[in-house]
């Protein structure tokens, strides 16, 4: 989960029953700084069968950040440069 002080920001919801849900809050007046959320939440039955920004849902942490089929993890874009260079 990408999480910083999401307080205060309205929340944008997708959701594909049984599939995906995506929560995101949401900048109000167009103000950009540290403290949106993005929470993703999908079903037990696809563990170890994800890979990306959320790692690959298998229940081990330590491997989330190891490349997938051989390509780069994915980078987060956040256009405040919050994430670093």
């Amino acid at each position: 989960m990408l999480s910083l002080d999401p307080t205060g920001f309205p929340r944008t919801v997708v959701e594909v029953p049984g599939v995906v849900k995506v929560e995101l809050t949401t900048p109000v007046e167009g103000l950009r700084r540290k403290g949106h959320r993005a929470i993703i939440t999908v079903p037990a039955t696809y563990a170890g069968k994800l890979n990306g920004l959320c790692g690959d849902f298998d229940g081990d942490s330590a491997d989330d950040e190891s490349p997938c089929s051989g390509g780069p993890p994915a980078d987060c874009f956040v256009d405040d440069g919050s994430c670093g260079a």
